[in-house]
């Protein structure tokens, strides 16, 4: 018993870390059918109903990679033979279709187990609609629990143990995390890979391995084929080489040419990973050109008069952003820390003083809010890529506060016991009216000191 007690305090953290990995999940995966298969989300509509119906395997594989022939291809409609204006990335797409369609081979397995009707019914028709929907809910909220757990470890490589556990449990409880986690839509998935690309950025500073390199690109490349705007996470790895070769010519050296090294390595990976998982954005350039850039561009900027776009009309860049993260996203206690965390890194990054892995946040956070910060479109799963990195700052500005608190407390007692030491030491008996008669009180003169010390606080 005594040896499990122990073992308990010396892995409390890990024990910590699987319960708010726990309690996300929870919160993510219940529920998932909540809306009883009515799709009221657009573009999870659109996706389930139009999209990933047409994506299955061909009857001849040497159409596969044809533009205008291939069942892998949301750009084309093979059936009648038209352009489609798909605007999201291609991988969740695939990855939902292939795991719904291996749910569906499920069905007579499970059958065959004793399932319940209502598990193989759900198997059965997890390949049409709104089956499409739940897998993909399903898929999301598996993605956005990862997250926070890259959430945790970014924050515990920046700012220690406890920061991560805070920043975690944070992010577990971040409402429009959870609201996002029950659409299939891209945002939350995108997320995951642009932190896990974060994350191997920090690593390629402090490692310098191949294997940091190969970590970046891949999460890189996965984050920008699940949205385009997750463009700018490329920049990451360029700032983690440009830190490794500041490092190097701080001591001494000149490591530019392994910095380049790893920087072409992570590059590579994120184009490899990138046209593998979505080879219709190269195969079908023009397409993707018109459908993401173009129309996709004009609805985000306000070039298009779109009816859902309306409402953000006369809205002030930048501040509604913040203000819907205060008001729903986060909720005001969460945001204000968040957001002051934020503040906290920028200014430690105007006085020099930011640390190598907030430099690298800030690569990412500065062009994705700069630019979609200015976007006339405003809707709050914009923020997402972002918010939990907000968190994470202010996890660390929480902790910085506890420990700069822990200091002044420790400082000041023991400024009390140098005051009282002293006080004690420069105290002189008033001879003319007090007698220690040395026959009673052999030592006597020499106890006023700690007397004197004892008494202070109550003279104080």
């Amino acid at each position: 018993m005594h040896k499990a007690i122990a073992r308990l305090k010396r892995n409390w953290a890990q024990w910590a870390l699987v319960a708010v990995l726990v309690v996300a999940a929870a919160l993510r995966l219940y529920n998932l059918n909540w809306d009883g298969g009515k799709l009221t989300h657009p573009d999870e509509r659109s996706t389930v109903a139009f999209y990933a119906p047409t994506m299955h395997l061909p009857k001849d594989w040497s159409t596969a990679l044809d533009p205008r022939k291939s069942t892998f291809n949301p750009f084309w409609d093979l059936y009648e033979q038209h352009r489609r204006s798909y605007t999201y990335g291609h991988f969740p797409l695939y990855l939902l279709t292939i795991t719904a369609n291996l749910a569906h081979s499920l069905a007579p397995v499970a059958e065959s187990l004793g399932a319940s009707p209502d598990t193989v019914q759900a198997l059965a028709t997890a390949n049409g609609s709104p089956g499409f929907a739940y897998v993909g809910r399903f898929l999301m909220a598996v993605a956005d629990t990862f997250t926070v757990y890259l959430v945790y470890l970014i924050a515990r490589r920046l700012y220690g143990q406890k920061a991560g556990l805070l920043a975690a449990a944070f992010s577990a409880f971040t409402v429009t995390q959870i609201q996002l986690a029950h659409f299939f839509a891209v945002d939350p998935i995108s997320t995951t890979f642009t932190l896990l690309a974060l994350y191997g950025a920090m690593l390629m500073v402090d490692r310098r391995t191949p294997g940091a390199a190969a970590l970046t690109g891949v999460g890189a490349g996965l984050a920008i084929a699940s949205k385009f705007s997750a463009l700018p996470v490329l920049a990451a790895p360029v700032v983690a080489a440009l830190i490794m070769v500041w490092r190097s010519r701080q001591a001494g050296r000149s490591e530019w040419v392994e910095a380049l090294r790893y920087v072409l390595m992570a590059f590579l990976a994120a184009f490899l990973v990138f046209a593998i998982v979505s080879p219709f954005v190269l195969i079908d350039w023009g397409n993707f050109v018109e459908a993401v850039i173009e129309e996709q561009g004009a609805m985000a900027s306000g070039r298009a008069d779109m009816p859902f776009t309306r409402q953000y009309r006369g809205t002030t860049p930048y501040l509604y952003h913040i203000e819907q993260q205060l008001r729903w996203g986060m909720g005001w206690p969460l945001g204000i820390v968040a957001f002051l965390g934020l503040g906290w890194v920028l200014g430690r990054t105007l006085l020099r003083r930011a640390r190598p892995g907030e430099l690298i946040l800030l690569s990412w956070i500065v062009p994705y809010f700069g630019i979609t910060g200015l976007f006339l479109a405003k809707f709050m799963r914009y923020m997402v890529p972002v918010a939990p990195l907000f968190i994470v700052m202010g996890a660390g500005l929480l902790c910085k506060l506890q420990v700069t608190g822990r200091r002044s407390q420790v400082a000041g007692r023991r400024s009390q016991v140098a005051s009282r030491r002293s006080q004690g030491a420069n105290f002189q008996l008033p001879t003319s009216n007090f007698h220690c008669p040395s026959s009673i009180f052999p030592t006597c003169s020499s106890l006023w000191p700690w007397v004197g010390l004892s008494s202070g606080p109550w003279l104080l």
